[in-house]
């Protein structure tokens, strides 16, 4: 392979550096108007009318739509419990209830402020643990049994009205585990985690292009990370046949997650129908913080049984998602966040029960680890405590319990390129694990931590490419691959050009237009490099078939002897014996020569299917396309009278299977480091009493700035390549793992030097002061 692992330079660098890069904030079409959204300002309520007439008569305002203008369609991922506009209540503070087009963004906001909006205000329910009672004090959505779901719940003797999601696993003896640890001098440990609310906070905010042509046909350009789910999604919520919707993604100036589903475009286009012109929406950074869909909270209560000589034999979980006014894009994380607890450690016995609630806050959804990383925070807490309980070394006890390759997990599926004993040794090697952190100064001081993590790739899931041959030898890859800063893009065409043995600035790229590119699921789930990468390896065997098929009869040759690298075809074994890959294009005439009548495009998708598993006990054979490995390690200093930690040292070692490009995978380590360190200290969305988010803006979210990061020569990136059987040269993805042991980490580096264990997150100085005058004012630690 001449150019697949190689650190080969990002095809998109230039135009971003430069400034050449068309973002969807960019796109400016002719007779372009502007929108922006009416919001409500409390967090449940009925709407008893909207009055817009004094917004339609201010000059400048172009469209002005409430939700009798729209098809009473209801929306979501897998239940459909959500309007585009709100019908008949709101049920969190920043609700859309209108929304105006107008000349300006200017004229637009003054629009929306002369919309009247009647409200009943309604009691709020903000406590999850209020929430799942069978009897709660409100219940959000009284029409829940009437909605669409797609999605099978696990099985109850009676429903919580508020509740959206149920699932669980069934494996072992969880009460004869117990017993045995009782009986047999173990232990038996139990706690509760909770973690934060999270969002993307990506550079670009939320926003959308929409414009109709005179055919009916609308076209949305819009930075998302799925033009397919969006092209469907604008048709149901439009009431529209998708083959009307055209989805172009420009350049994406990040996602994380937050960019699934393209609300704020459907709405645009609803403005754009009515004002026939063209409509842009940008939301501000206010709105994209407070209204769009975040990481919400989990409360994990873990109780294990663990035998005298620290060998785990039962654990029970019992996990809620602290999920908003609608199930939203975190409808899965209840199922996908269990997939943890069976992906690293071997357990007799298994049982977890994972719910998800409404409340009145911002509804759930992506964030980079998809449940993974929060379920990660409460297991490797809770395996450092266990460690400390049985006084056996950390990385020991976590060796100890690790599965093997090949052994069957607690939901049966196999454990395939099963790379977590190393990840965790070549880390602790690193951090220099078995040399304890240095005594420093009252009132420093420092300590180590680690944890493991694994994080899933969905299934099912399919991503087709179509790889076209150009006279010239070069090649034209169509994908609707999303490129959201991960460097897909230079993958792929590192793919195209590795198999066709051409240079890269040979391969040219088409990017997602619904219009001409093949399907593609998501940019998500850390799948692109495994499953558009294989689509497109297979699109260039299509291709090169093709080439050896024409280029037989030239050659007297057949086609299985044949070969193509370089823009030559040749025999193999005999590579004088060739042509150009231009002669197959060409008919030569007396005064030179025509194109022939030859095109060559090679198709091809790759697909994975997913065992069915039983919303019931969880179990599957193979529930998701693979499972990636990946351990992290920190050695911190903590100020105990400020509560400031400082990340001294970070060390990340995760498994991408191959390397595709290295340089690449180590930044996505660093990259993935540093969010994941923003998480676990800094980043907390808070909430006043009525629900509204009282830090929306970059200068009070907390998001970490290069002085809370340690220096590059303190951060350590390590790639682990344990090939996976079905991986495009046996690679994984890596964006996800990066995140995911990152938050138990740093925890329990914090409980190392200071003595003092941090329950929820985000661990901030506050919550660092109060554990440790509660440790000195009782004598002991908490949590050990």
């Amino acid at each position: 392979m001449a150019v697949v692992g190689t650190s080969a330079k990002r095809i998109d660098g230039i135009e971003k550096v430069t400034g050449t890069a068309e973002f969807t904030t960019d796109i400016v079409l002719p007779r372009m108007i502007h929108a922006k959204l009416k919001r409500s300002p409390y967090a449940h309520a009925k709407i008893l009318g909207i009055d817009t007439s004094k917004a339609e008569q201010m000059p400048g305002v172009r469209a002005v739509i409430t939700a009798a203008d729209l098809p009473d369609i209801r929306l979501g991922i897998l239940t459909l419990d959500e309007h585009l506009l709100a019908h008949d209540k709101t049920r969190l503070v920043g609700e859309p209830v209108a929304a105006v087009a107008a000349d300006t963004p200017e004229i637009a906001r003054a629009a929306c402020e002369q919309i009247e909006v009647e409200y009943e205000e309604l009691a709020p329910l903000f406590d999850p643990e209020e929430a799942i009672r069978l009897d709660p004090p409100v219940v959000l959505h009284e029409e829940y049994d009437e909605y669409e779901k797609l999605l099978e719940l696990a099985e109850m003797d009676k429903r919580p009205p508020n509740l959206w999601q149920a699932y669980r696993i069934r494996h072992g003896d969880i009460d004869a585990a117990f017993k045995k640890a009782e009986d047999e001098g173990g232990h038996i440990i139990e706690n509760r985690y909770a973690t934060g609310y999270v969002h993307t906070a990506c550079m670009e905010p939320h926003g959308a292009v929409a414009q109709w042509s005179s055919d009916g046909t609308l076209t949305l350009w819009a930075g998302g990370q799925s033009p397919y789910i969006a092209r469907d999604g604008l048709a149901k919520a439009l009431d529209l046949s998708p083959s009307k919707v055209r989805v172009i993604v420009p350049f994406v100036g990040g996602a994380f997650g937050g960019k699934l589903t393209v609300k704020e475009g459907a709405i645009a286009a609803a403005l754009a129908r009515k004002a026939r012109r063209p409509v842009k929406i940008i939301l501000t950074r206010a709105e994209d913080l407070s209204a769009t869909a975040a990481r919400t909270p989990f409360i994990f209560d873990i109780k294990d049984a663990v035998t005298k000589d620290g060998i785990l034999i039962g654990r029970k979980v019992t996990s809620i998602l602290w999920g908003g006014g609608y199930s939203g894009e975190g409808i899965l994380k209840p199922i996908f966040s269990t997939h943890l607890y069976p992906g690293s450690y071997r357990l007799a016995a298994l049982w977890v029960d994972s719910y998800g609630v409404y409340t009145n806050r911002v509804s759930g959804g992506a964030l980079r680890g998809y449940g993974c990383a929060e379920s990660a925070w409460a297991v490797e807490t809770q395996m450092d405590i266990i460690a400390r309980k049985c006084d056996i070394d950390a990385v020991e006890l976590r060796i100890n319990n690790l599965l093997n390759e090949g052994e069957r997990t607690a939901i049966t599926m196999p454990a395939h390129a099963f790379s977590a004993h190393e990840c965790l040794t070549k880390c602790a090697d690193a951090i220099e694990w078995e040399t304890p952190s240095e005594s420093l100064q009252h009132p420093w001081y420092r300590g180590k931590g680690i944890a493991l993590g694994n994080k899933y790739s969905f299934a099912p899931t399919a991503s087709s490419t179509e790889l076209k041959v150009h006279e010239d030898a070069s090649c034209e890859l169509r994908t609707s691959a999303v490129d959201l800063g991960q460097g897909a893009y230079t993958i792929l065409t590192q793919i195209v050009a590795d198999e066709f043995g051409i240079e890269i600035d040979q391969v040219k790229l088409v990017t997602p237009d619904t219009a001409i590119t093949p399907f593609d699921h998501v940019a998500g789930s850390s799948r692109q490099t495994f499953h558009t990468g294989n689509a497109t390896r297979m699109a260039c065997d299509d291709a090169k078939r093709q080439i050896r098929e024409l280029a037989a009869p030239k050659l007297e040759a057949d086609p299985d002897d044949l070969d193509v690298s370089g823009g030559r075809i040749f025999v193999k074994g005999s590579p004088e014996q060739s042509i150009e890959v231009e002669d197959l294009f060409v008919v030569e005439m007396l005064a030179g020569k025509r194109p022939a009548d030859v095109e060559v495009i090679g198709k091809a998708t790759w697909e994975v299917t997913a065992s069915p598993h039983d919303p019931n006990t969880g179990q599957g054979e193979e529930p998701m396309a693979y499972m990636g490995h990946g351990a992290q390690a920190a050695e911190v200093e903590v100020n105990v009278e400020t509560g400031q930690v400082r990340i001294r040292k970070f060390v990340s070692a995760i498994d991408v299977g191959k390397a595709m490009n290295p340089q690449g995978v180590e930044m996505q380590n660093y990259g993935g480091g540093c969010m994941g360190i923003g998480i676990a200290l800094h980043e907390d969305m808070c909430f006043d009493a009525s629900g509204e988010m009282t830090n929306a803006s970059l200068m009070d979210y907390k998001i970490p700035s290069i002085i809370e990061m340690p220096l590059k020569e303190y951060m350590e990136s390590i790639i682990v390549e344990v090939p996976h059987q079905h991986g495009p040269y046996g690679a994984k993805g890596a964006g996800e793992i990066v995140v995911v042991p990152t938050s138990p980490a740093i925890g329990n580096a914090i409980y190392d030097a200071i003595g003092v264990r941090i329950w929820d997150q985000p661990l901030t100085p506050e919550k660092v002061v109060k554990a440790w005058k509660e440790k000195t004012a009782s004598g002991n630690g908490s949590g050990s």
